[in-house]
């Protein structure tokens, strides 16, 4: 078994071609040779691109002990070679949740995404709030972008 690091040619469709002989250790008219091709297989090691991140907190109410606010997000993901496998995001460093694509299926190299996050804001007050999302392609080259937001004050 050969292995080769995948990251130092460009992504893209390949055949590996193998070639074997005895010829150094015969003579010419002893020799033997054989070869085989492979079949084809890809090499995508870029992961995709992340773009437009925003994360926008709607208007949300105050009541006894807690406030809940809603946050609007929206992204952009693109991998230049294969389509998108899937998408999540953190809230807070927290587990990671699935989310789809706005046209319900990852099947392209590019998705838009759209997604509304519950915050739970004890006490009412300043809170800052880590929203991370990671995009997966079909080879699992991951990319990821962050944002934070701020709850204002009730």
């Amino acid at each position: 078994m050969y292995s080769f690091d995948a990251t130092q040619i460009p992504d893209g469709g390949y055949q590996v071609k193998v070639v074997a002989s005895d010829a150094p250790s015969h003579t010419p008219a002893d020799a033997l040779t054989g070869d085989k091709i492979s079949e084809r297989f890809e090499v995508d090691t870029t992961p995709p691109v992340v773009s437009a991140l925003k994360a926008k907190v709607e208007d949300f109410e105050c009541a006894g002990a807690g406030c809940h606010e809603q946050v609007q997000v929206s992204f952009d993901a693109e991998d230049a070679f294969s389509a998108i496998a899937h998408a999540e995001y953190s809230l807070d460093a927290g587990p990671w949740k699935y989310v789809e694509p706005v046209g319900g299926l990852s099947d392209s190299k590019r998705e838009h995404y759209e997604l509304e996050i519950s915050l739970d804001t004890p006490g009412a007050k300043l809170a800052e709030h880590l929203i991370t999302v990671r995009v997966y392609d079909r080879h699992d080259n991951v990319g990821v972008a962050k944002t934070v937001i701020s709850t204002p004050a009730k």
